[in-house]
């Protein structure tokens, strides 16, 4: 698969002419204010595992800057690289294309062959998105498909990583990338308090999956709404809930990713189908694509700049993978593991826009990784140089807005609107970069901690966000 890159070339050329250096960013004119420094100490983090900067977009002075030429983990705001990469190499109303193919003939509502979906690594082939796609076979004629269902798959082929990050194989951050991802190979358990019980409806209702329901209503305040939960998984298909769960809590949704991907799709499509009156006598799983077969429709995904929205608002791992093996298939062959050349690709990208960033280590590019390093500098440089691009406004619109939305939506209420935060968020490591508005301009604000206790941090760079949204650092 080749896919086009370039095309804003000669656009973005023009807006390379400065150059972006890290080290030029991160003069320190300022110490780390005391307010801050003391929520560090109360956090028990020592400012030896924090880096942080903030300065005016597209200046280096009056910057504040403590350890940011520092490498650390930024967890999830690694997805910034990612995503403007993206913006800029692929442009942003790319989007993936689901194909159908079909080897054999339709007559009188009945599809009499083997029907093919060509995965190309969409990143929002959501259930409704697949929903769709079925819905286009229904208004071509087709209610009944004798034959069966091929998933090709063959786009690439990555190495096992047993999608169990921290250990933590079921959990939907940890689903890897595939040609063909179907709703992000998760499930969706809705607990729905009924009286003297605990109602759990599953979505999508697969008959793969097994639920099984002990759970008793507790009536005790909400409090946290997971503590009392149990929750278990056999052969990788059983679910049993059980324990208590706080009726006070209203309806809440647990997510589990089960079964594999081939399984899971394979569910799904012949669930939606059956939704939409279609009927199926064949099976549906990973092959070959057979002799013959020829193109019938596509199905496009959103737009890029739609995607990226996700991706950083609400820090889809998977999502972010999808979107980085995307800028290495260009020089892969079919088959083939595309993650070098995605990282080979977007190492090129920043030696053309001359930002430079010796400290970087990549793998996935999505920062759900314990080898990713990138320091505070150059994330603020790559946000200046997002801010002097003409898709900067793309990305600053695709960060979660504090206080409104994404994964910043309950944190910095006294901010509330006025600063666009990319959050990153792993064990030991707590991070934030991105845009405040202040009056006397937009600045560019990052915090990194990596420690053991920095979960307990994520107060600390809320009042570094505060700090630098209130006004802090001007004139200095």
């Amino acid at each position: 698969m080749k896919i086009v890159s370039g095309k804003l070339a000669v656009a973005l050329l023009a807006v390379s002419v400065l150059c972006y250096s890290p080290a030029g960013t991160a003069r320190p004119v300022g110490a780390v204010p005391d307010e801050v420094r003391q929520a560090f100490a109360d956090a028990g983090v020592p400012l030896s595992h924090v880096a942080l900067l903030a300065r005016p977009v597209g200046q280096t002075a009056n910057a504040v800057a403590w350890r940011a030429e520092a490498p650390m983990n930024p967890a999830s705001t690694m997805k910034l690289l990612t995503t403007f990469a993206g913006l800029e190499l692929l442009g942003p109303q790319y989007s993936w294309i689901t194909s159908v193919l079909r080897q054999g003939g339709l007559a009188d509502g009945v599809f009499k062959g083997t029907l093919v979906l060509r995965g190309a690594g969409d990143p929002k082939l959501t259930l409704e998105q697949l929903w769709l796609l079925l819905r286009e076979l229904r208004l071509r004629g087709v209610q009944r498909i004798d034959g069966n269902i091929v998933l090709d798959k063959s786009l690439w082929q990555l190495p096992v990583d047993g999608e169990a990050f921290d250990a933590t194989p079921l959990k939907p951050y940890n689903v890897a990338p595939d040609p063909l991802l179907a709703n992000f190979k998760t499930l969706r358990f809705h607990l729905l308090p009924a009286g003297e019980r605990i109602e759990i409806l599953t979505d999508p209702p697969l008959p793969e999956v097994q639920l099984v329901n002990r759970l008793q209503p507790d009536p005790q305040p909400c409090g946290e709404w997971k503590n009392g939960l149990q929750v278990d998984v056999a052969n990788g298909h059983v679910v049993t809930f059980s324990g208590k769960y706080r009726s006070s809590c209203g309806e809440r949704d647990y997510y589990l990713s089960l079964l594999t991907h081939t399984d899971y799709t394979a569910a799904l499509l012949r669930q939606l189908w059956h939704e939409l009156g279609g009927e199926i006598n064949g099976r549906i799983g990973e092959g070959a694509v057979p002799a013959g077969a020829t193109p019938w429709f596509e199905h496009r995904s959103p737009p890029l700049a739609e995607v990226i929205r996700d991706i950083n608002k609400y820090s889809n791992n998977t999502q972010a993978r999808l979107l980085f093996l995307t800028l290495g298939l260009a020089t892969t062959p079919a088959g083939q593991n595309p993650l070098p050349a995605a990282q080979q690709a977007l190492r090129q990208w920043l030696q053309q826009r001359r930002l430079a960033m010796p400290e970087l280590v990549l793998e996935n590019g999505s920062g759900l990784s314990r080898k990713e390093r990138i320091s505070a500098a150059s994330l603020a440089a790559l946000l200046d140089l997002a801010q002097a691009s003409p898709l900067g406004a793309e990305l600053e619109s695709s960060l979660p807005l504090v206080a409104v939305d994404g994964t910043m939506k309950k944190r910095l209420t006294g901010a509330a609107g006025r600063a666009h935060i990319k959050t990153g968020s792993l064990d030991g490591v707590r991070a934030v970069a991105g845009y405040v508005q202040r009056d006397d301009g937009k600045w560019i604000v990052v915090g990194l901690v990596n420690h053991p206790q920095a979960a307990d941090a994520t107060a600390a760079l809320d009042r570094w966000i505060g700090w630098v949204a209130a006004g802090g650092a001007a004139g200095d």
